[in-house]
């Protein structure tokens, strides 16, 4: 769902998304401005056990407030004289003062707000690099990303649009009102293979999502494999109006009986066939990947986890740049990579 006019953030956030910035930093920008970032202060309440200092400073509780705003090293940062030479932090907030920059173009490279979002994006990096790879914040190599990366991508984007070439934009949508969609999508490194799907309502929720660890199989049978088992969750979920995507041809034309099936997954077929006998309405759709990151984050994630993994209505953090891109990301042409 999108951000309704009359939600408080509303002018920022559609400041935001007119900005010329990466859509990955879009969707951060979206988590950050919504407070939607699983800062330890948020996990603290949940999760007791976990330490809520901030890991920059560790002087302080880790809120959003905090580590964007008013740590020291973030500070550091923001009174860099190339941007924010006369940042004052005290007794502010953050969001609100993210709300009160100029977001008009300007001729030589990224505005005001735009340079702040690029600061913040690479301080969650630098923070999330510190816990969980141990890596050493440093303000310049903050510094020196978010200003290249930002530069890097107002010059490539910039300039005026050109007449219409026929390239297509692509965009995953939510199913109908009461039925569910069923992603699915393999991986394989090396030689073992995982599946993954994940299954969304109407309003773009995740019901449930799955990832397995196939073994030494090939990445047809491990799609094949995704699609069965994300099509069999659903069934026993109790899901009888179902709408498949997958970005295998493949597998999407032998199911829906356009082409000859391989030996290597008739079996499959047969069982996706039996398993549609079980369903009142059921649609198989060959999708580009660019609107089956979801699945493929979650086909990836299989490699980590032995041997199999399900998430009732939820995913894990590492998938959430995929789902908030699907949920509120802009469309994007072949090629695009999150």
């Amino acid at each position: 769902m999108r951000d309704e006019q009359s939600h408080p953030k509303a002018p920022i956030l559609k400041k935001m998304w007119s900005l010329i910035l990466p859509p990955k930093v879009k969707l951060f920008s979206w988590l950050l401005i919504r407070k939607r970032l699983q800062v330890r202060s948020h996990l603290y309440k949940f999760l007791p056990n976990i330490n809520p200092e901030c890991p920059l400073c560790k002087n302080h509780m880790e809120t959003i407030n905090h580590l964007f705003f008013k740590c020291q090293f973030v500070v550091n940062i923001w009174r860099c004289k190339y941007f924010f030479p006369n940042y004052a932090h005290q007794n502010f907030n953050g969001i609100e003062w993210l709300a009160s920059l100029p977001h008009t173009k300007v001729a030589d490279g990224p505005n005001v707000l735009s340079k702040a979002l690029l600061l913040c994006w690479q301080i969650w990096e630098a923070r999330n690099n510190c816990i969980f790879k141990d890596i050493d914040p440093h303000p310049v190599r903050v510094l020196n990303v978010a200003g290249h990366i930002g530069l890097d991508y107002w010059k490539i984007n910039s300039c005026p649009p050109q007449k219409s070439t026929g390239k297509i934009n692509i965009q995953w949508e939510p199913p109908p009102l009461d039925w569910v969609k069923v992603n699915f999508d393999g991986s394989v490194r090396g030689n073992l293979a995982t599946t993954g799907f994940v299954i969304r309502d109407w309003n773009g929720n995740v019901r449930l999502a799955g990832t397995e660890n196939s073994g030494q199989v090939s990445i047809t049978v491990a799609e094949c494999l995704a699609l069965r088992d994300g099509l069999a969750h659903a069934i026993h979920k109790g899901w009888r109006k179902i709408l498949v995507e997958g970005d295998s041809k493949l597998i999407i034309d032998c199911v829906n009986n356009l082409v000859s099936v391989p030996w290597s997954i008739s079996l499959l077929v047969q069982d996706i066939r039996l398993l549609c006998s079980y369903c009142e309405e059921i649609s198989f759709k060959h999708i580009f990947r660019e609107a089956n990151f979801i699945a493929d984050a979650v086909a990836s994630l299989g490699h980590s986890l032995i041997p199999s993994r399900l998430w009732d209505r939820g995913l894990p953090l590492s998938c959430s740049i995929p789902f908030y891109f699907d949920l509120v990301g802009p469309s994007c042409p072949r090629g695009f990579r999150l």
